[in-house]
């Protein structure tokens, strides 16, 4: 995805713009990262950015202050981190649909996906047909992870998150 990325600063807080180039998966993946902040926005044990405004190709977010997991080098504030992001999974998991979401966007055009026909694409799916589908961020790692002296201090790049198999991540 061709994303331009910034951190401003206003009057009352810093800010994150993100800006997309005019390719449709990119588009695609923006209202992604959009409408999973406004999913898991409604779960308080999720820390992750505030939208501020949406546009087409345009996304102001809040800032989580902080560093990335990756580059901390205290092993206390990792181990807190990691509790604290056990919590958020579970929280995630939390959050249910019957139907799938971006499991894959360059194969399905649809971004809609049912159990059944996910079963047909990923067969790995039929075990968790009795399930559902829970949230995931799809791309949980240590530069998505970021931290501050007292342990997680949120959770950034949804992009490739959505409704998933509870075994996926």
């Amino acid at each position: 995805m061709n994303t331009y990325s910034l951190l401003a600063e206003t009057s009352k807080e810093k800010i994150v713009i993100k800006i997309v180039d005019n390719v449709l998966k990119s588009r695609k993946l923006l209202r992604n990262n959009v409408e999973a902040l406004r999913i898991i926005s409604k779960e308080p044990r999720i820390p992750a950015p505030k939208i501020l405004i949406y546009r087409e190709g345009l996304l102001v977010t809040t800032f989580i202050e902080g560093i990335p997991y990756s580059e901390c080098k205290d092993n206390n504030i990792k181990a807190k981190a990691r509790e604290d992001l056990k919590e958020v999974i579970i929280a995630m998991r939390n959050i249910r649909s019957s139907h799938g979401k971006y499991l894959d966007i360059t194969r399905c055009e649809d971004e809609n996906i049912t159990i059944d026909e996910a079963i047909k694409l990923y067969p790995w799916v039929e075990r968790c047909k009795d399930e559902g589908f829970v949230m995931s961020h799809n791309d949980l790692h240590t530069s998505n992870v970021i931290v501050n002296d007292t342990g997680l201090a949120g959770v950034i790049d949804w992009e490739l998150a959505g409704f998933y198999p509870s075994s996926y991540e």
